[in-house]
């Protein structure tokens, strides 16, 4: 049985990679796959910069600065006179809508295409990040009630980007085009946190909104132009690019109205390490995004415009090593030294250790070069975690996938409401001391997640995925007539 079943698999490979050498033969430029990566790409770029801009803009709206009158007096003016609590309630309030979208936009995105959810959320996200500062400048509760449609709208991006996967990613390419349009999310945070800080200096805060806002609305455009739903509703795509993705893929266009087996979805303890996976990530990632500005002003007396370029450093390591992730995923599974779920639990559970570390390092030390290196490949070793659980949802169950990843993305949410109010809460005095028990949490996060990962991250996929198993038969029955036709 075993060595029918590695037949037809062999079968099925060797069809992929037939039509894989006629894709090649197609300059990389005319690829729509690609061109759908270029969208994401920008797509993120712009989410995660309106997102993230309030990180450091709230340090201007609340900086307290001397301003000499025509008369001479000097009086001491802030914009916003928000004490910690309050800011932590701020940075968190986005999460708040951003938490009660992931589910729903998983589904919406399995339903009615994940290149319409991600749309509908940039360009919308876009919109109110345009009427921040005249919301800012009106009412907190009304500043607050924008943030939070913000996330609402948001929230079902990341969700429909794994359905987008879905339709697009061949199997052999999922990490390294994952990888490469997930750069933006962290070209996004440098320009938030680089951009901003210089905007803010030049123009004041509320350019900062203005400006990304507007780009934002432009990427809209250029999104709804461009990316269509899959290969088969694509007016532009090549013959041999198509056939490569779907003998890959298998035709999807039927699984608009499939049933989710949502207890076995939320049963499965595969599903739970792609949620906690996601949880780990994001609270380390998510307490570093928000307190990062606020942390080098408080223990390094850094300048605003200093802070931001600091702030940006980290991102940029980690997005040479996501080029260096995907590409490793992806080669270690293509020369068959790791089978899937070896690569997911390995990058996973490597990703988290490395920032255990070096989140543990930037508390005992009080050097400012070690804090700052520290910082960058704390945030720098999370590219490898893009190889394990951002992904991991297409290999458990492709047709559900989207809807996993909005499971998981909600329990990652979490993380986003709970560490910016815990940081609140716990840096009152701006002491080093209390800013060291933030890192304490986020390592001891890290240390879970890669323990919980390391047990129950699986590659295959799963007996309740039967829509999945179906079409995966059907293939295998498929390859095997074509073998006995080709043998008669």
């Amino acid at each position: 049985m075993s060595s029918d079943h590695e037949v037809k698999s062999r079968d099925r490979d060797a069809e992929i990679r037939r039509e894989q050498l006629e894709d090649a033969k197609i300059p990389f430029w005319k690829k729509r796959r690609y061109h759908v990566i270029v969208m994401i790409f920008f797509g993120l770029f712009n989410l995660i910069n309106l997102r993230m801009n309030l990180s450091v803009t709230i340090v201007a709206m609340t900086q307290k600065v001397n301003e000499t009158l025509s008369d001479g007096t000097t009086i001491e003016k802030q914009d916003f006179d928000w004490d910690s609590k309050t800011q932590g309630l701020i940075l968190s309030s986005f999460f708040y809508g951003y938490i009660a979208t992931q589910l729903l936009g998983g589904f919406l995105s399995a339903k009615f295409g994940g290149h319409l959810v991600f749309g509908i959320g940039l360009g919308v996200t876009s919109v109110l990040a345009l009427l921040i500062p005249m919301a800012a400048k009106t009412h907190l509760g009304l500043f607050l009630a924008a943030r939070i449609l913000q996330g609402i709208f948001e929230g079902g991006t990341f969700p429909s980007i794994i359905a987008i996967w879905g339709e697009w990613a061949p199997i052999y390419e999922r990490s390294f085009m994952a990888n490469i349009a997930y750069t933006g999310n962290y070209l996004g945070i440098i320009g938030a946190m680089l951009l901003s800080g210089i905007v803010t200096v030049a123009l004041g805060w509320e350019y900062v909104f203005y400006i990304f806002g507007a780009l934002g609305c432009f990427c809209y455009i250029c999104w709804i132009i461009i990316v269509k739903a899959d290969p088969n509703t694509d007016p532009f795509i090549t013959d041999a690019e198509k056939n490569y993705i779907l003998s890959s893929l298998g035709d999807r266009t039927k699984d608009k109205n499939i049933k989710h087996p949502w207890k076995d979805i939320l049963t499965s303890t595969a599903v739970w390490a792609v949620a906690i996976g996601n949880f780990t990530s994001m609270w380390g990632t998510l307490t570093l995004q928000t307190q990062l500005p606020t942390f080098l002003s408080d223990t390094l007396d850094y300048n605003l415009d200093v802070t931001g370029i600091i702030a940006a450093a980290p991102y940029m390591v980690i997005i040479c090593l996501l080029f260096v992730s995907g590409f490793l995923a992806d080669w270690f599974h293509v020369k068959g030294y790791l089978r899937t779920g070896q690569v997911r639990r390995y990058f996973n559970c490597f990703a988290f250790i490395m920032q255990m570390i070096f989140l543990l390092l930037i508390t005992f030390t009080t050097s400012p070069v070690v804090i700052i290196s520290s910082l960058c490949f704390a945030v720098g070793f999370g590219a490898f975690s893009w190889s394990g659980y951002a992904i991991n949802a297409l290999d458990l169950a492709p047709s559900h996938a989207s809807v996993i990843k909005g499971v998981a993305s909600t329990v990652g949410t979490l993380a986003g409401i709970i560490s910016p109010i815990a940081a609140g809460n716990i840096v009152m005095d701006k002491s080093r001391e209390q800013w060291r028990i933030v890192f304490y949490i986020a390592a001891g996060v890290y240390l879970a997640g890669a323990v919980f990962c390391w047990i129950f991250v699986r590659g295959n996929i799963q007996s309740w995925a039967k829509i999945d198993l179906d079409r995966l038969a059907a293939k295998k029955a498929e390859s095997e007539n074509e073998r006995n036709t080709r043998n008669l």
